[in-house]
């Protein structure tokens, strides 16, 4: 197998760590990881369509990302909309999704759902990205650093979203003009996927420790008093 290869069959793979993790000990998960988690039950699905020995059921694959990416949209807007608090950025954040909701009406209507389409995806990682870059701004405007340090499970989400919305977005864009071209694209197109891919489950994995420990600290407490 070659580089490329090995590192796409780990990233696929990757999203196993978070989603085992998370349902051994679900009944301690917070509602942000629970949203997490409900990602990463999604992603295996579409992810693991990208298997070699999937191969007979690749024309399932493109319905697959294309019902998973909306998916995604609506729980990461459930895990950051009570993040955003001010009301200028709050109509910044219901503006975006009310034009995403009618952007993926259209492209659906448009080109249906049978081909993947790479748009929405790169749709998805922009407005991310924005969404957590309000986030970061509210944090900086209202003096409220606490709410995002390494401590806390929701910095390990973010880092991971951010990371590879950020450094994937071109990616999207590119995508089938990176698959019609020569196979150093493919395989550069497959490397910087597949590291952030990995990065973004490992930063998963991470908050969801992070949130099952902050669970028995107030246990611990509790019963203590």
């Amino acid at each position: 197998m070659t580089i490329p290869e090995i590192l796409n069959y780990i990233s696929i793979w990757s999203v196993a760590v978070p989603f085992i993790v998370g349902m051994i000990w679900h009944r301690k998960l917070s509602r942000d990881s629970l949203f997490v988690l409900a990602i990463v039950f999604f992603s295996t699905i579409s992810q693991m369509m990208d298997l070699p020995e999937m191969v007979t059921y690749k024309n399932y694959q493109g319905i697959a990302y294309n019902i998973y990416t909306p998916c995604e949209f609506i729980l990461l807007s459930f895990l950051f909309r009570n993040k955003i608090i001010t009301k200028n950025k709050r109509t910044i954040f219901s503006f975006l999704c009310i034009i995403y909701t009618v952007i993926v009406a259209f492209s659906f209507y448009d080109l249906g759902i049978e081909t993947f389409i790479s748009e929405l995806a790169s749709l998805n990682n922009f407005i991310y990205t924005v969404w957590i870059m309000l986030f970061l701004l509210e944090q900086y405007e209202l003096d409220k650093p606490f709410l995002f340090n390494f401590k806390t499970p929701f910095f390990w989400y973010t880092i991971g979203i951010l990371f590879y919305s950020v450094c994937t977005l071109l990616i999207f864009i590119l995508w089938y003009n990176l698959d019609n071209g020569d196979n150093i694209n493919k395989a550069i197109k497959k490397i910087i996927h597949s590291i952030f891919n990995i990065n973004m489950y490992v930063m998963f994995t991470i908050g969801i420790i992070k949130d099952i420990k902050v669970v028995n600290l107030k246990r611990k407490i509790l019963n203590s008093n």
